[in-house]
């Protein structure tokens, strides 16, 4: 039973249920046409090492009336740890899932974030977003880009719609003896969790600001990914060099959407095109499954200019046929003097 801590703002009621979603909560999502980062599924992935609360949110018509909005938000650290009671993180990866267009889901979030002492940022996210958190402007407007794979289509299709270069990397790998399939076990899902981190670990020296999502625990990352597959949520793809798992893809699916999430690769399965592969094969059986939308994941906003960082992701992703899209997140500092000794203290630590 949640909480049901309800606020106000606008003309909608915000309902808060922490810890469980309310009965039947993804049969409903998949109706009102969610994405995974609402789900059940996505919860137990996120909160899975224990470095978070999810909070199951319900935006009304009025105080009982009609829900118009769903959606997941992760609070870290937990309400439960130190940390968590003094200052806290509450972050959506995407915008209510919602039937009804331009309502201002924001307000009555808001209002109610601000009566919990311990929060001090709200991030709004855009990850695979079928709607809007409002219609005006977020704030603290961030930029982005989204690649999303034209639907439908076989093999011979995917193959025509990528670029040259794309082609001649996969042709590469295959020739020289990699397999690109999906993989299904837990060994090999925990070979690819070592290979990205240490994708992350290279990321993280030559990309200002990155954080990597492996911590020092990969045994609970693993599981956590686990919690994706076994509840049919997520399905990772992979180049072999025989029994070696040289580069990955995962993809956290929902209904009839697969959304790209992690990727890595080992020096060697780069150089031989392992990535391209393993990018190739995935696309391949995810459109044999009749998944129609598939999107390769987000890039910051300027990624399409030359200098930017994420400029080799654009060119990576873009080969495969995929369209830049835009989005834009945002995040509203509730407590902004708190936030901002926050984040300096978490600097210092990464250094």
């Amino acid at each position: 039973m949640g909480d049901e801590s309800k606020a106000f703002g606008g003309d909608l009621t915000l309902e808060i249920h922490p810890g469980k979603a309310p009965p039947g909560w993804d049969d409903d999502l998949l109706g009102a046409g969610g994405v995974v980062f609402h789900s059940e599924a996505w919860a137990a992935h996120k909160t899975g090492a224990g470095e978070g609360d999810p909070l199951f949110c319900l935006w009304r018509e009025g105080s009982d009336g009609e829900v118009i909005g769903r959606g997941l938000g992760i609070r870290r650290p937990g309400e439960g740890s130190r940390a968590g009671r003094f200052a806290a993180k509450l972050s959506f990866d995407s915008p209510p899932a919602s039937t009804a267009g331009g309502r201002d889901f924001v307000a009555p979030l808001a209002a109610w974030a601000k009566r919990a002492p311990a929060l001090v940022e709200l991030k709004l996210g855009s990850f695979d977003a079928f709607g809007a958190w409002r219609e005006a402007p977020l704030p603290r407007l961030r930029p982005r880009l989204e690649y999303v794979l034209p639907a439908g289509g076989g093999e011979e299709e995917l193959r025509a719609g990528m670029r040259q270069l794309a082609r001649r990397k996969v042709k590469r790998a295959e020739k020289e003896g990699q397999e690109g399939r999906e993989a299904h076990s837990a060994g090999e899902l925990r070979e690819f969790v070592t290979v990205y981190r240490t994708t992350e670990e290279r990321l993280s020296q030559t990309k200002r600001g990155y954080v990597p999502d492996v911590g020092p625990d990969a045994e609970a990352f693993a599981a956590s990914l686990e919690q994706l597959t076994t509840r049919g949520c997520g399905k990772l793809f992979a180049a072999f060099a025989g029994d070696r798992l040289e580069a990955g893809t995962f993809f956290a699916t929902f209904g009839k959407r697969a959304y790209m999430i992690y990727s890595g690769a080992t020096d060697e399965g780069r150089a031989a095109g392992a990535p391209f592969l393993a990018m190739f094969a995935a696309l391949r059986e995810l459109r044999t499954a009749g998944f129609e939308q598939i999107n390769l994941g987000g890039a910051a906003g300027d990624a399409a200019d030359p200098d930017s960082e994420d400029h080799g992701l654009h060119q990576f992703k873009t080969r495969f046929g995929a369209a830049a899209e835009p989005r834009t997140s945002g995040s509203l500092l509730l407590r902004p003097l708190r936030a901002r000794a926050v984040e300096g203290a978490r600097r210092l630590v990464r250094r």
